[in-house]
C-alpha cells in the first residue's frame, strides 16, 4: 500500500518506486543467488534482507557494489560495520546477551543450560550471552 500511495503522489523526487521481491527461504545460498540476480539483472541500488546468514552473505557484495543493504532481523554481531553500506533495524545479540546475563546474575543463577541453533544467528546469541555471563564470575 505504501508503494502505491507514494507512486500515486508522484513518487520520490518525481520517480516512481518499483519494489522487486525474491524469497531467500531463510537459506544463505538461496538469498545470495537472489541478491546476485537482482544486482546483475535488475540493477538494484537498495536491498532489504532478513535473517543473519542471508544478511552476512549479501553484505560483502552489497559493500563491493555500493548497494545500501538494510536488514530487518539480523542479530549477529558480525553484520553491519561502521563506514560501509550495511545497516540493521533490529538490536544485535550483544544487547540481548547483556540483558539476559544481568537478569540471571541478579537472581544469583550461576549454572544454565544453553540451547541454540547452529547458525550465524544462534551462534551470535550464544557468544554474546557467554561473553557477559562468564565474565561476571571472573571480575
Amino acid at each position: 500500500m505504501a508503494v502505491f500511495e507514494i507512486n500515486q503522489a508522484g513518487g520520490i523526487n518525481g520517480k516512481k518506486m518499483n519494489v522487486l521481491y525474491e524469497d531467500s527461504q531463510t537459506k544463505t545460498e538461496v538469498g545470495l543467488t537472489a541478491f546476485q540476480k537482482l544486482l546483475e539483472v535488475n540493477k538494484i541500488r537498495y536491498a532489504f534482507t532478513s535473517v543473519s546468514g542471508v544478511a552476512l552473505a549479501v553484505a560483502s557484495l552489497a559493500n563491493k557494489n555500493e548497494i545500501v543493504q538494510m536488514d530487518v532481523v539480523s542479530a549477529t554481531p558480525a553484520y553491519s560495520t561502521p563506514n560501509d553500506f550495511t545497516f540493521r533495524t533490529g538490536i544485535n545479540s550483544y544487547y540481548f546477551g547483556k540483558v539476559l546475563s544481568k537478569l540471571l546474575i541478579d537472581r544469583n543463577i550461576q549454572f544454565v543450560s544453553l540451547f541454540y541453533i547452529n547458525s550465524d544467528y544462534g551462534v551470535g546469541y550464544k557468544e554474546a550471552f557467554l561473553n557477559d555471563f562468564q565474565r561476571s564470575f571472573f571480575e
